[in-house]
Order: structure tokens, then C-alpha cells, then sequence
């Protein structure tokens, strides 16, 4: 700098060489290598990678855990268990990779091997484990993921699905619900293990009278069955939107006992122990159980 002040105020003829300032005294080698792209990798960043070469290792599993912190107050806690399932496969598939570095050739091989590898249907996939796995890069794309990647590979990724000929209708027949009701009538009392007989016997027509999901049921606790405005009403706690929703008790179910089995039963879960409930199964409690994915 000070020889910069000394030029300006001397002129041209204190004999700064200027020809510094515009490149002219570039060394041969250094001229080449701008001019062929031949230049470190550490002066320039690359066009084709997504991310910095010093940036921190983004895993699938790490991805993955950081959307579902995020998601907790935001997915039904069973969303988040589902996707859980379809990361943990992709995670495998991917290994250590970054996931910035993945590409949709990436996701339809991983797709393809779920199919011919672990066996899960076409239309699974694309349901399913597509489904999840583009809502978590999706996400992690956009502002509210920080944009840690620079765009989502899943996006335009299906398998072709194999025509499906139905063999019959999807409901059950008449003869098959009075079949499943009358053996639900049968079911005895188990003192090794009440709770699941307790459901054999009750879930059925809990569900033929109310239309609510068998892991809606399951779920239900002591408290959740009481009395309002007159009437006796169940409160399901446990749903697929999250959101609880209060139900009436059919008078058949009454006539039946129910009533007389919930006031006998033990405070909690009526129709699970909690002694030998799997952590990482179902609905259970509305929270994701899932341990953390391996990357």
C-alpha cells in the first residue's frame, strides 16, 4: 500500500511497475491454468456439486431425524412412524453417502431394489415409501428445511405397477361380519393375558357400531369411556388425523356389559399391557417410538 501512495504521488516515473495490477506478470503456469479450468480445487467450486466440499456430511438418516424433530407439533405422530419405516430402508440403500449428492437415478435404484430386493409391491412403494420420501426432501428444499438441498430428485420417481384384477369386493360380506362378531362373543377371560382377550372379545363390535380404526380402539384407556350430556360416549384419543374425536356407545354394546368390563378393569390401556407393549408397535400413545435410523 505504501508503495501504491508513493506511485501516485511520484507519477510513472518512480518506476512502479503497474503491469502487476492487470495481470500482465502472471506466471505462465498461472495464465494456463485459468484459461484450461486446471486450477485447485480449493480456488474454485465446482458447477456440478450440489454442496461445498467442506461442508458437514448431510446422511439420509441425519436428514431424516432433523425433519422429525421439526415435524413433532406439525405430522400425526403415525405419519412420522411410517416414514420412519421407508427411511430406514433408503438410509441402508444409501449408506454413508450425502444426501445432497443423490440423484433420481439414486432414488429409482433404491426403489427398484425395495421392489426386487425386500419385496414390497410397486404400488406400496409408490404410496408409500415414495411418497415419504419426497415429502422429507421436498421439505428439506424449501425454507422451512433451510434449503439444505438445492432441489428434491424424488420429484417424477414411480414404478410401473402391474394391473391388478380384483378377485372381490374390498368390504366384507355379510356372513363374513355376523362369522367375525358371533366368535368375538365367544372369547373368554384370560388371567395370563387379559388385556388381549379383552380385545378379541370387545374391538369387533366396538368397531362394527362405531366405525372407528382397530388401532383407534386399541388405544383406548378407562378414562376415555364416560358419560355426557346423558348418554355414554368414547373418547378416541388416539387417531389418524390427531385431532380426538368423542363417539357414542351403542345401547347393544351396553346390553352386552361393556360398561361392566370398563368399571372392572384396571386404570390405563384396556385392551393393551403396557408391561408387554412393543415400544417401536402401532399408535401407542400418539408419539413416535421409532429409535433413531442407522445411518
Amino acid at each position: 500500500m505504501k508503495r501504491l501512495w508513493q506511485a501516485e504521488r511520484s507519477g510513472p516515473k518512480a518506476g512502479f511497475d503497474w503491469s502487476i495490477c492487470d495481470g500482465s506478470q502472471l506466471s505462465k503456469r498461472d495464465t494456463d491454468s485459468v484459461a484450461n479450468g486446471t486450477h485447485s480445487d480449493t480456488e474454485r467450486v465446482s458447477s456440478q456439486s450440489p454442496f461445498k466440499a467442506d461442508s458437514e456430511l448431510l446422511t439420509v438418516a441425519n436428514l431424516f431425524e432433523q425433519w422429525a424433530v421439526y415435524s413433532a407439533d406439525k405430522k400425526a405422530a403415525n405419519t412420522i412412524k411410517r416414514y420412519r419405516g421407508s427411511f430406514r430402508s433408503f438410509a441402508a440403500f444409501a449408506k454413508s453417502r450425502d444426501a445432497r449428492s443423490l440423484t433420481a437415478d439414486d432414488v429409482f435404484a433404491w426403489a427398484e431394489m425395495r421392489r426386487d430386493v425386500e419385496g414390497v409391491s410397486a404400488r406400496a412403494i409408490n404410496k408409500n415409501d415414495l411418497v415419504a420420501v419426497s415429502s422429507v426432501f421436498r421439505w428439506a428444499s424449501g425454507r422451512s428445511g433451510g434449503q439444505l438441498l438445492s432441489k428434491n430428485p424424488v420429484t417424477g420417481i414411480a414404478l410401473d405397477e402391474p394391473r391388478i384384477v380384483a378377485q372381490r369386493e374390498r368390504t366384507f360380506r355379510d356372513d363374513e361380519i355376523r362369522a367375525i362378531l358371533s366368535a368375538a362373543l365367544t372369547v373368554k377371560h384370560d388371567d395370563h393375558n387379559p388385556t388381549r382377550a379383552a380385545s378379541r372379545r370387545w374391538c369387533p363390535w366396538l368397531t362394527a357400531y362405531s366405525g372407528a380404526r382397530i388401532a383407534e380402539l386399541t388405544n383406548l384407556e378407562k378414562r376415555d369411556i364416560r358419560h355426557e350430556a346423558g348418554i355414554m360416549v368414547m373418547d378416541l384419543r388416539v387417531t389418524k388425523t390427531g385431532e380426538l374425536r368423542t363417539v357414542p356407545l351403542h345401547a347393544h354394546l351396553i346390553d352386552q356389559g361393556f360398561l361392566v368390563f370398563v368399571a372392572t378393569s384396571a386404570p390405563g390401556p384396556l385392551f393393551y399391557d403396557p408391561k408387554r407393549h412393543r415400544k417401536d408397535s402401532g399408535y401407542s400413545s400418539g408419539v413416535d417410538r421409532g429409535g433413531p435410523i442407522s445411518s
